[in-house]
């Protein structure tokens, strides 16, 4: 996926691809086929080319700090800034304790956490 620049994040949102499938992928275990051709279709790439080489590309790169920087913890408004990035990011909501964890999980990065909130208006 680094080498076609389509981000998993990208995957989930503009292609729809089911996240706990790209997840089950990652782990080696079992799949829908339709995941798996719509992957190759995305990727324009072969099945073979799919099976056993997928790689997990996450470059996670949040911190607390980072989060208590953009007010998403600790802060007087920090629960409608998280409602408000779950919303946009649609990854829903997680409180503070949470939040850094799904957004690994889902691989979201600091810009893409960034971008979203650059809109937040509270």
């Amino acid at each position: 996926m680094k080498e076609k620049g389509i981000s998993q994040y990208a995957l989930y949102t503009t292609y729809n691809i089911n996240r706990s499938q790209l997840n089950r992928l990652r782990h080696n275990e079992n799949v829908q086929v339709n995941t798996i051709d719509k992957l190759c279709n995305i990727l324009h790439c072969r099945v073979e080319d799919m099976l056993g080489n997928f790689d997990d590309d996450n470059q996670f790169d949040i911190t607390r700090a980072d989060l208590m920087r953009m007010g998403l913890l600790m802060g007087n408004d920090s629960r409608r800034r998280r409602e408000y990035l779950g919303e946009k990011l649609r990854i829903g909501y997680s409180n503070g304790k949470q939040l850094l964890k799904r957004l690994e999980l889902f691989g979201i990065t600091l810009a893409e956490v960034e971008e979203a909130m650059e809109r937040y208006e509270g």
